[in-house]
């Protein structure tokens, strides 16, 4: 209930008194009292000093200019050659009336002939709230012209990024669809969509927190209010929190180091599936997981921590699959090595022979091989590789990025003693060309923006060795426009690398 002043009707009249009262006392009274500066005792038709004197008591408040009052008439005036400024721009003026006004609505007081104005309950958040949701409706179909900008976006650009290795392109089809019923789901996608519609052009930037917050009201209430068909309501719950977690990732830096970042929705999907609640494997299920993972591998490597999503479906399998099932295996290997490379025991050499073994085995059996008849000109620093099929994108940078921390945590590589400088020497040298091959990749197949996406992951674990300044220059390219284009915060990892290559110093 919001504190605002009991207006009187006068029932004679069926309109307002003059008469405002803020806990009994008198605020205005009738004209003629107000202009002699005297206490009007509010009586009606007409008070005590009026009748006294015969005046005509006047209820209501009078308006008057500025060039109607004494201290205007006593200055004289302005002068006839008066210049007045005449703004180029013209000021712009927004009416709230409106807007505020819906917000309340009037209601019977206990006081008889008063009425109280009494807030209503807001479908906006406040800053720092949830919305109270009370019930799960069925989203409001069709969609006006600003959700439905925003539903585009989502399914004609940002799913794709979901879907690289998904044959059944499930974000792009099933989600849209599902989504047509679950607040939840819905909310979601306008979330993510209005958060990149903002870092990439000049959207408005908190249409992305209202329907954030409306998101985890109905989050909330889900968890708490399961629906029959469980199964379904997990799904629709995993694929919420997914989509939720990629609003995560745009907002997060690429380095834990400048910032610790922020991992709520990842720590959700990574209960959904630990818990054992998804055992109900579907090809929705199989669809997020992935995506869940790939997920996870950004976050793991950004803080340098083993994975924490299980791992325990098709782990080291090599038969005979097509290209989405390969390009799965690689990133899974990928999550294979962080495991063993930021593992709290150390690297185990005989696990280190095994992965590096898939590793050779991967490459010879995947059948991923480069769609292209360019050749990489000879000053070119970054090879110009193309690949036809999105997941066989993901698939090779994913087993490069393994590749790459296998290099880092050779334990073949001596402590110390006189070959030591040579065999870490050799190994940089696999990896910088590891790296640069990566960012071929997600240079010439920017289309697919998770190619760029890798690029700049390998970049943040072996962006330090380059000595050369024209060579870091294209580095950092990749990094600006991965942010620039992409909406994917590079700028801690950008620092980072200015200081490992003492440009700060050289500046």
């Amino acid at each position: 209930m919001v504190s605002l002043p009991v207006t009187r009707w006068n029932s004679q009249s069926d309109g307002p008194i003059a008469s405002m009262e803020y806990g009994g006392r008198t605020r205005a009274g009738c004209a003629s009292c107000r202009k002699k500066k005297l206490k009007c005792d509010n009586e009606v038709p007409s008070c005590a000093r009026c009748k006294k004197t015969g005046e005509a008591c006047i209820r209501g408040f009078t308006h008057r200019s500025y060039n109607e009052s004494p201290e205007f008439k006593g200055f004289g005036g302005f002068p006839k050659g008066q210049k007045w400024h005449n703004p180029k721009v013209q000021p712009k003026f927004r009416h709230e009336y409106q807007n505020i006004s819906s917000l309340y609505t009037v209601i019977s007081s206990p006081i008889p002939g008063t009425q109280l104005i009494q807030q209503k309950t807001s479908t906006q958040p406040a800053s720092g709230s949830l919305p109270r949701i009370t019930e799960l409706n069925k989203p409001q179909w069709p969609l006006n012209k600003v959700q439905l900008h925003l539903f585009d976006h989502f399914i004609s650009f940002l799913a794709v990024w979901l879907d690289l290795c998904d044959p059944r392109k499930t974000f792009q089809v099933e989600v849209p669809k599902r989504a047509q019923h679950s607040e939840l789901l819905l909310n979601a996608i306008f979330a993510l969509a209005a958060r990149h519609l903002n870092k990439t052009s000049h959207y408005d930037e908190y249409a992305s927190d209202l329907y954030h917050s409306r998101c985890i009201g109905f989050m909330i209430f889900s968890l708490k209010n399961p629906t029959e068909d469980s199964n379904e309501h997990n799904e629709t719950l995993f694929a919420a929190t997914i989509i939720l977690r990629v609003l995560e990732e745009i907002d997060m830096p690429m380095s834990a180091a400048i910032n610790k970042p922020t991992t709520a929705h990842l720590s959700g999907i990574t209960h959904l599936v630990n818990s054992r609640k998804l055992d109900d494997w579907s090809g929705f299920i199989d669809a997020c997981y992935w995506v869940g993972l790939r997920q996870e591998i950004y976050n793991a490597l950004s803080n340098q921590t083993p994975i924490a999503l299980r791992l325990d479906t098709n782990i080291g399998s090599l038969g005979m699959a097509d290209g989405y099932a390969w390009a799965n295996r690689a990133v899974q290997f990928c999550a294979n090595v962080m495991n063993l490379c930021f593992s709290e025991e150390g690297v185990s050499t005989a696990k280190w022979e095994k992965l590096n073994n898939y590793a050779s085995d991967w490459t010879r059996l995947s059948g991923v091989v480069e769609d292209t008849d360019v050749t990489t000109p000879e000053d070119a620093f970054f090879p110009v590789i193309y690949y036809q099929e999105p997941h066989a994108i993901i698939g090779i940078q994913h087993h490069y990025l393994g590749r790459m921390l296998l290099e880092f945590n050779n334990p073949h590589i001596p402590c110390f003693g006189p070959t030591r400088r040579d065999r870490v020497c050799a190994m940089e040298s696999r990896v910088m060309l590891l790296l640069r091959e990566l960012c071929g990749i997600g240079q010439y197949c920017d289309k697919i923006a998770p190619a760029i996406f890798t690029a700049s992951m390998g970049i943040a674990i072996a962006g330090d060795l380059f000595s050369d300044r024209q060579q870091q220059e294209k580095l950092m390219g990749v990094l600006i426009r991965t942010e620039q284009k992409h909406a994917r915060p590079t700028k801690a990892i950008q620092e980072q690398l200015k200081r490992a290559w003492g440009w700060e110093k050289k500046s």
